[in-house]
């Protein structure tokens, strides 16, 4: 099957509403250093100045970006509640993946750079509550994998990949769920797949991964995203 005859049910993500990334401004009195290497797009600063927006300075996640099965750059603390994820091409302010590869010591393959082009403006990436989303905001599908999905990893004997089409949002994380599912025991089908973050959500660019898909394996896709979220308590 190719990756772009997987789908999902409908009812599974839903249009986005682009009032949900815009908080109101912070207050001058607001603004905080979150501490990152800069990253953002156009920045020249040592570090970005992220407003607190009632989280303050100590980030909600870490993310991570792989090419195949090189991690390319370092992890990159989210401190906002909401945080552009783009490709080559800078779209306003975020994290450029291509910035990111800039700091590599491999070159990338054809198919890593093909990747990256295709992914143009990205995801958001979006905190809410004990929630957390994604909104797709690039012309190629996105393919997630989370522990909170589908019941959790205590009820099911391999990992599913959600496929999320342009101009949708998907909650990726459920802190509620997590804080019930982490009590119980992982499925013992699972326990061949190796470690197991059960805060951790994977997101692939433009390929899927699984038993649906070419690729087995997350680590065989090009260009893809660890979201590593604070443990729930």
């Amino acid at each position: 099957m190719s990756d772009g005859e997987n789908k999902i049910p409908a009812s599974a993500y839903t249009r986005f509403n682009v009032e949900l990334l815009r908080p109101e401004d912070a207050a001058p009195s607001e603004e905080v250093e979150c501490l990152v290497e800069s990253q953002e797009t156009g920045g020249t600063h040592q570090y970005a100045t992220y407003s607190t927006h009632g989280t303050g300075s100590i980030p909600w996640c870490q993310v991570a970006y792989w090419e195949g099965r090189e991690r390319v750059g370092r992890l990159y603390p989210v401190c906002t509640p909401s945080l552009n994820i783009m490709g080559n091409t800078p779209h306003g302010d975020g994290l450029s993946l291509a910035s990111l590869s800039a700091h590599s010591h491999t070159s990338p393959s054809e198919q890593v750079k093909r990747t990256r082009e295709k992914i143009g403006l990205g995801l958001v990436l979006y905190q809410e509550g004990d929630r957390v989303w994604v909104y797709n905001r690039a012309d190629v599908p996105l393919f997630i994998n989370s522990p909170t999905l589908d019941g959790g990893l205590h009820t099911r004997a391999h990992f599913i990949v959600h496929k999320l089409p342009p101009g949708h949002i998907l909650n990726i994380f459920d802190y509620d769920k997590a804080r019930l599912y982490q009590k119980l025991p992982v499925h013992p089908d699972l326990l061949h797949e190796g470690p197991i973050d059960q805060n951790a959500v994977r997101i692939s660019f433009v390929k899927g991964w699984g038993p649906n898909y070419h690729r087995q394996v997350i680590t065989e896709c090009p260009c893809w995203l660890e979201i590593l979220l604070v443990p729930a308590r």
